[in-house]
């Protein structure tokens, strides 16, 4: 898996980040809010595609892109926020 093969489809404040899994799509789905920070709200991997790490690429690619922007990220999803508790190294990108 490479990080080529993420797509982003985004507009208004919105966005969806997407990979063919084989067997059907992961996403990552989000919203800027009002402080400009990247609001993780859903991350989907079909059954037959997980634990291959899919996930775990669009959340990197997520908070990579928002650290490239000047945001922070507000993981809700509870996948984005158990990835964030353990990347203590993001700690200071993580909106509070």
């Amino acid at each position: 898996m490479t990080a080529g093969s993420i797509r982003l489809k985004a507009e208004d404040g919105r966005g969806r980040y997407s990979i063919d899994s084989g067997a059907g799509e992961a996403e990552l789905t989000y919203v800027i809010d009002n402080h400009n920070n990247l609001v993780i709200d859903h991350t989907y991997t079909p059954p037959a595609a997980r634990g291959k790490g899919l996930a775990l690429a669009l959340v990197e690619r997520a908070v990579a892109d928002a650290a490239a922007q000047g945001r922070k990220v507000a993981p809700q999803c509870s996948y984005a926020a158990r990835v964030f508790d353990d990347r203590p190294d993001w700690r200071l990108l993580r909106a509070s």
